[in-house]
């Protein structure tokens, strides 16, 4: 939500303030004393907030995204990222790489900290990873992103090694960057469309007919000619899918299949040229 605030206030881009700037505040701008009950209860739920160090939350954060705007917009090339902290996001950091920038920064009622590496060198270096993942393998590598308080971009991975390969692959200055170990690694996750292509037992092939879901069970529904309950299937990559749950067949003819965790049930229905209808 800090993020969210800041960003919606302007930090990644230019501000100017006009002449109502004087008289009308961020959180009134924003109208942080009409937010929705159900967001004020979430955060009293999950932050461990009272409504009022909820509604006090989010018109600092308002505040602070304005401050932040405009400083950026202020200090330029220095400009190395704002943050706030707190239960109540009381207190705005704006960091920069100008000794001299200080005072200005504190004039605006921010704590300021003076960093080696501006914004804009670190958005710079995570897109030369960006550019660098499309041709080097990044399994054991998976996360990579700009961390500001840290002033840093920090690269997640099971093996330090790859993060290192994938840095020097992207030419990226291992000054900029911090190494943190991981267990996490990504993998496939494949849709459920009604139409698609699975098989049975590896041998004969049927089509989905629609996704379902059984509580959290992922699923779909096809016909019972297709298979008996305990048949396996695969799906139209050949990929372990899932089990038959249940079939009628002859008579009624359907039956469904529950799936593995990598096979997720979504509305659609595969269409001409493969597009989703």
């Amino acid at each position: 939500m800090a993020t969210a605030a800041l960003l919606v206030a302007g930090l990644s881009g230019s501000a100017s303030a006009g002449p109502a700037a004087a008289t009308t505040s961020a959180a009134q701008t924003l109208r942080t004393d009409a937010a929705p009950p159900a967001l004020l209860r979430a955060m009293e739920r999950d932050l461990g907030l009272d409504r009022r160090q909820a509604e006090r939350r989010l018109a600092n954060e308002a505040e602070a995204g304005a401050t932040a705007g405009r400083l950026g917009a202020a200090l330029g090339g220095d400009f190395a990222g704002a943050w706030v902290r707190g239960a109540e996001s009381g207190t705005l950091t704006v960091a920069t790489t100008d000794a001299g920038d200080v005072p200005l920064i504190e004039a605006r009622g921010a704590r300021a900290t003076v960093v080696r590496h501006s914004l804009a060198d670190l958005d710079a270096a995570k897109a030369r990873l960006d550019r660098a993942a499309q041709r080097h393998a990044t399994t054991d590598a998976p996360v990579w992103y700009v961390d500001v308080p840290t002033n840093s971009v920090v690269v997640r991975a099971v093996r330090p090694a790859a993060a290192r390969a994938l840095l020097a692959a992207a030419g990226v200055d291992r000054a900029l960057a911090r190494v943190e170990r991981t267990a996490e690694r990504p993998r496939p996750l494949y849709d459920l469309r009604g139409g698609e292509a699975y098989y049975i037992n590896n041998s004969g092939r049927c089509s989905v007919g629609f996704p379902v879901t059984k509580g959290t069970q992922q699923g779909y529904a096809t016909a019972g000619h297709c298979g008996r309950a305990g048949a396996s299937t695969s799906g139209h990559n050949r990929v372990a899918q899932g089990t038959f749950q249940g079939s009628v067949f002859p008579g009624r003819d359907m039956a469904w299949v529950a799936t593995n965790s990598q096979w997720t049930a979504t509305p659609y229905v595969k269409g001409a040229g493969g597009q989703n209808v």
